[in-house]
Protein backbone atom coordinates (compact mmCIF):
# COMPACT_ATOMS: atom_id res chain seq x y z
CA UNK A 1 0.00 0.00 0.00
CA UNK A 2 1.34 3.15 -1.23
CA UNK A 3 0.87 6.88 0.45
CA UNK A 4 -2.38 7.93 -0.95
CA UNK A 5 -2.82 6.15 -4.11
CA UNK A 6 -2.11 2.52 -3.86
CA UNK A 7 -1.34 2.93 -0.15
CA UNK A 8 -3.27 5.25 1.60
CA UNK A 9 -4.29 8.95 0.81
CA UNK A 10 -1.84 11.58 0.49
CA UNK A 11 -0.74 14.48 1.97
CA UNK A 12 -0.35 18.09 1.44
CA UNK A 13 -1.85 18.34 -1.96
CA UNK A 14 -1.45 14.35 -2.40
CA UNK A 15 -0.81 12.83 0.37
CA UNK A 16 -3.94 11.62 1.11
CA UNK A 17 -6.12 10.84 -1.77
CA UNK A 18 -6.35 14.03 -3.30
CA UNK A 19 -7.41 16.29 -0.70
CA UNK A 20 -8.53 19.58 -1.68
CA UNK A 21 -6.93 21.86 0.76
CA UNK A 22 -8.54 24.86 2.62
CA UNK A 23 -7.17 28.48 3.22
CA UNK A 24 -8.37 31.86 5.13
CA UNK A 25 -9.97 32.10 1.74
CA UNK A 26 -10.05 30.28 -1.64
CA UNK A 27 -8.46 32.70 -4.16
CA UNK A 28 -11.15 33.71 -6.87
CA UNK A 29 -10.83 31.61 -9.77
CA UNK A 30 -7.93 29.60 -8.16
CA UNK A 31 -7.78 25.53 -9.06
CA UNK A 32 -7.90 22.70 -6.63
CA UNK A 33 -4.36 22.11 -7.22
CA UNK A 34 -3.25 25.28 -6.60
CA UNK A 35 -5.17 25.34 -3.39
CA UNK A 36 -3.44 21.91 -2.96
CA UNK A 37 0.22 23.50 -3.25
CA UNK A 38 -0.56 26.49 -1.00
CA UNK A 39 -1.64 23.95 1.99
CA UNK A 40 -1.41 20.11 2.19
CA UNK A 41 -1.36 18.29 -0.26
CA UNK A 42 -1.98 15.07 1.17
CA UNK A 43 -5.70 15.58 1.16
CA UNK A 44 -8.76 15.21 -0.99
CA UNK A 45 -11.76 17.40 -0.03
CA UNK A 46 -12.13 21.08 1.24
CA UNK A 47 -12.33 21.80 4.92
CA UNK A 48 -13.13 24.59 6.68
CA UNK A 49 -10.29 26.75 8.26
CA UNK A 50 -9.81 27.60 11.38
CA UNK A 51 -8.35 29.85 13.56
CA UNK A 52 -4.32 30.58 13.72
CA UNK A 53 -3.12 29.35 16.22
CA UNK A 54 -0.01 29.67 18.44
CA UNK A 55 3.05 27.48 17.38
CA UNK A 56 5.72 25.19 19.27
CA UNK A 57 8.97 25.69 18.54
CA UNK A 58 10.66 23.78 15.93
CA UNK A 59 9.83 20.32 17.40
CA UNK A 60 8.65 17.14 15.53
CA UNK A 61 5.41 16.87 16.96
CA UNK A 62 2.84 19.78 18.80
CA UNK A 63 2.57 21.07 22.14
CA UNK A 64 -0.12 21.91 24.14
CA UNK A 65 -1.14 25.01 25.14
CA UNK A 66 -1.11 26.53 28.16
CA UNK A 67 -4.46 28.31 29.83
CA UNK A 68 -6.02 29.11 32.82
CA UNK A 69 -9.32 27.64 34.69
CA UNK A 70 -12.32 28.93 35.96
CA UNK A 71 -14.08 26.18 37.65
CA UNK A 72 -12.53 23.51 35.52
CA UNK A 73 -13.47 25.19 32.77
CA UNK A 74 -10.93 26.49 30.04
CA UNK A 75 -10.71 30.17 29.60
CA UNK A 76 -8.68 29.70 26.53
CA UNK A 77 -10.40 28.31 23.62
CA UNK A 78 -7.07 26.37 22.63
CA UNK A 79 -7.07 24.88 25.57
CA UNK A 80 -9.86 23.27 25.20
CA UNK A 81 -8.69 21.40 22.14
CA UNK A 82 -5.07 20.66 22.99
CA UNK A 83 -4.94 21.08 27.12
CA UNK A 84 -3.12 23.02 29.05
CA UNK A 85 0.73 22.97 29.92
CA UNK A 86 3.56 23.04 27.90
CA UNK A 87 5.95 19.79 27.41
CA UNK A 88 9.05 19.10 25.90
CA UNK A 89 8.84 15.83 23.56
CA UNK A 90 11.36 14.22 21.85
CA UNK A 91 12.42 15.17 18.60
CA UNK A 92 10.64 12.19 17.05
CA UNK A 93 7.42 10.60 17.76
CA UNK A 94 8.26 6.50 17.30
CA UNK A 95 6.20 4.13 16.26
CA UNK A 96 6.97 0.06 15.78
CA UNK A 97 7.92 0.00 12.74
CA UNK A 98 8.24 3.65 12.26
CA UNK A 99 9.11 7.13 13.37
CA UNK A 100 7.84 10.46 12.70
CA UNK A 101 10.33 13.37 12.57
CA UNK A 102 9.96 16.88 11.20
CA UNK A 103 10.43 17.20 7.54
CA UNK A 104 13.50 18.18 6.16
CA UNK A 105 15.09 19.84 2.66
CA UNK A 106 17.07 16.91 2.47
CA UNK A 107 14.56 14.93 1.64
CA UNK A 108 13.69 17.14 -1.52
CA UNK A 109 15.25 14.58 -3.94
CA UNK A 110 12.92 11.42 -2.55
CA UNK A 111 9.73 14.06 -2.67
CA UNK A 112 10.31 15.11 -5.95
CA UNK A 113 10.62 11.30 -7.30
CA UNK A 114 7.76 10.43 -5.15
CA UNK A 115 5.28 13.61 -6.87
CA UNK A 116 6.59 12.48 -10.45
CA UNK A 117 5.46 8.95 -9.74
CA UNK A 118 2.15 7.96 -11.31
CA UNK A 119 2.11 4.77 -9.50
CA UNK A 120 2.32 6.52 -6.53
CA UNK A 121 0.21 9.51 -7.23
CA UNK A 122 -2.60 7.93 -8.78
CA UNK A 123 -4.93 8.55 -6.33
CA UNK A 124 -3.88 11.66 -4.76
CA UNK A 125 -4.82 15.30 -6.29
CA UNK A 126 -1.73 16.17 -8.00
CA UNK A 127 -2.45 15.53 -11.55
CA UNK A 128 0.55 17.50 -13.42
CA UNK A 129 4.09 16.62 -13.52
CA UNK A 130 5.94 18.54 -10.39
CA UNK A 131 9.38 20.33 -11.42
CA UNK A 132 12.21 20.49 -9.13
CA UNK A 133 11.48 24.48 -8.75
CA UNK A 134 7.79 23.96 -7.44
CA UNK A 135 8.82 21.10 -4.86
CA UNK A 136 11.71 22.68 -3.47
CA UNK A 137 9.50 26.19 -2.93
CA UNK A 138 7.04 24.20 -1.55
CA UNK A 139 9.54 22.28 0.98
CA UNK A 140 11.33 25.34 1.71
CA UNK A 141 8.45 27.17 2.22
CA UNK A 142 7.15 24.85 5.37
CA UNK A 143 10.65 23.55 7.00
CA UNK A 144 11.17 27.26 8.07
CA UNK A 145 7.96 27.60 9.73
CA UNK A 146 7.36 25.81 13.39
CA UNK A 147 4.28 23.13 13.49
CA UNK A 148 1.26 24.37 14.44
CA UNK A 149 -2.11 23.76 15.89
CA UNK A 150 -3.54 23.83 12.52
CA UNK A 151 -0.83 22.15 10.14
CA UNK A 152 1.87 19.28 11.43
CA UNK A 153 3.92 17.80 8.85
CA UNK A 154 6.04 14.46 9.53
CA UNK A 155 8.30 12.45 7.58
CA UNK A 156 8.31 8.88 7.78
CA UNK A 157 11.36 7.02 8.51
CA UNK A 158 12.07 3.16 9.08
CA UNK A 159 14.13 2.30 12.43
CA UNK A 160 17.22 2.68 9.93
CA UNK A 161 16.43 5.59 9.65
CA UNK A 162 15.26 5.22 5.68
CA UNK A 163 12.58 8.32 4.64
CA UNK A 164 10.01 6.30 2.95
CA UNK A 165 7.07 8.30 3.32
CA UNK A 166 4.82 11.51 4.42
CA UNK A 167 2.22 12.43 7.11
CA UNK A 168 0.20 14.97 8.53
CA UNK A 169 -2.80 16.50 10.50
CA UNK A 170 -4.31 19.57 9.36
CA UNK A 171 -7.45 21.68 9.52
CA UNK A 172 -7.58 21.31 12.58
CA UNK A 173 -10.66 22.46 14.71
CA UNK A 174 -10.01 23.89 18.32
CA UNK A 175 -13.87 24.14 19.04
CA UNK A 176 -14.64 20.75 17.25
CA UNK A 177 -11.48 19.42 18.53
CA UNK A 178 -11.02 17.72 14.86
CA UNK A 179 -8.47 17.42 12.20
CA UNK A 180 -8.25 15.93 8.64
CA UNK A 181 -5.23 13.17 8.33
CA UNK A 182 -3.47 12.38 5.04
CA UNK A 183 -0.50 10.09 4.46
CA UNK A 184 1.82 8.91 1.74
CA UNK A 185 4.02 5.74 1.02
CA UNK A 186 6.60 7.21 -1.23
CA UNK A 187 8.70 4.43 -1.39
CA UNK A 188 6.54 1.70 -3.32
CA UNK A 189 9.31 -1.18 -1.73
CA UNK A 190 7.30 -0.69 1.22
CA UNK A 191 4.19 -0.76 0.06
CA UNK A 192 1.66 -3.66 2.11
CA UNK A 193 4.06 -4.66 4.21
CA UNK A 194 2.71 -2.63 7.72
CA UNK A 195 4.72 0.41 7.28
CA UNK A 196 1.56 2.63 6.77
CA UNK A 197 -0.46 1.13 9.21
CA UNK A 198 2.39 1.77 11.43
CA UNK A 199 2.53 5.03 10.99
CA UNK A 200 -1.22 6.05 10.91
CA UNK A 201 -1.41 4.86 14.25
CA UNK A 202 1.52 6.51 15.64
CA UNK A 203 -0.25 9.82 14.01
CA UNK A 204 -3.46 9.01 15.63
CA UNK A 205 -1.65 8.52 19.05
CA UNK A 206 -0.14 11.54 18.70
CA UNK A 207 -3.09 13.54 17.64
CA UNK A 208 -5.52 12.02 20.35
CA UNK A 209 -3.16 11.72 23.32
CA UNK A 210 -1.24 14.91 22.89
CA UNK A 211 -3.22 17.37 20.71
CA UNK A 212 -6.33 15.95 22.76
CA UNK A 213 -8.14 15.92 19.33
CA UNK A 214 -11.91 14.13 19.47
CA UNK A 215 -12.20 12.71 15.89
CA UNK A 216 -9.62 12.97 13.01
CA UNK A 217 -11.09 12.38 9.53
CA UNK A 218 -9.59 11.40 6.22
CA UNK A 219 -11.29 11.32 2.54
CA UNK A 220 -10.40 8.24 0.24
CA UNK A 221 -10.80 7.39 -3.76
CA UNK A 222 -13.23 4.75 -4.00
CA UNK A 223 -11.28 2.68 -6.14
CA UNK A 224 -8.36 1.83 -3.56
CA UNK A 225 -9.35 -0.42 -2.04
CA UNK A 226 -5.57 -1.27 -0.07
CA UNK A 227 -5.70 2.56 1.66
CA UNK A 228 -9.12 1.89 2.91
CA UNK A 229 -8.44 -1.50 4.46
CA UNK A 230 -5.37 0.08 5.70
CA UNK A 231 -7.58 3.29 6.97
CA UNK A 232 -10.44 -0.15 8.58
CA UNK A 233 -7.38 -1.82 10.77
CA UNK A 234 -6.47 1.68 11.97
CA UNK A 235 -10.52 2.11 13.49
CA UNK A 236 -11.72 4.40 10.51
CA UNK A 237 -15.30 3.99 9.47
CA UNK A 238 -17.36 5.06 6.32
CA UNK A 239 -19.05 7.43 6.26
CA UNK A 240 -20.11 9.45 3.74
CA UNK A 241 -20.07 8.55 -0.04
CA UNK A 242 -19.86 11.45 -2.74
CA UNK A 243 -20.69 10.03 -5.86
CA UNK A 244 -18.24 11.68 -8.74
CA UNK A 245 -16.62 13.89 -7.28
CA UNK A 246 -13.27 13.39 -9.05
CA UNK A 247 -12.61 12.72 -12.62
CA UNK A 248 -9.30 10.90 -12.76
CA UNK A 249 -8.44 8.77 -16.18
CA UNK A 250 -11.18 9.67 -18.39
CA UNK A 251 -14.13 8.85 -15.66
CA UNK A 252 -15.65 10.31 -12.52
CA UNK A 253 -15.19 8.36 -9.25
CA UNK A 254 -16.58 8.55 -5.82
CA UNK A 255 -14.82 9.83 -3.03
CA UNK A 256 -15.07 7.64 0.53
CA UNK A 257 -15.28 10.13 3.59
CA UNK A 258 -13.68 8.30 6.60
CA UNK A 259 -13.69 8.82 10.17
CA UNK A 260 -12.62 7.78 13.73
CA UNK A 261 -13.46 8.82 17.40
CA UNK A 262 -11.14 8.78 20.46
CA UNK A 263 -13.21 6.11 22.43
CA UNK A 264 -13.20 4.11 18.83
CA UNK A 265 -9.01 4.27 18.81
CA UNK A 266 -9.08 3.75 22.58
CA UNK A 267 -10.85 0.84 21.95
CA UNK A 268 -8.54 -0.45 19.61
CA UNK A 269 -5.70 -0.29 21.53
Amino acid sequence: MNGGPAMMPGLRRVYCANYRDAGSGDAVGESADERAGRYGRYRPLRLALRPPAEVCHRTAHLTATSAQFDEGRPTNRWACAFGAGIERRPEMIEGELVNLRAQQLDDLERDLAWMNDREVTRFLVARYPMSRAAEEGWLRDHVSKPMSHAYAAFAIETKDRRHIGNTDLMDVSAENRCATLGIMIGDRAYWSKGYGTDAMRTLLRFGFEEMNLHRIQLTVDARNGRAQGCYRKCGFVEEARLRQDRCAEGQFHDTLWMGVLREEWEARR
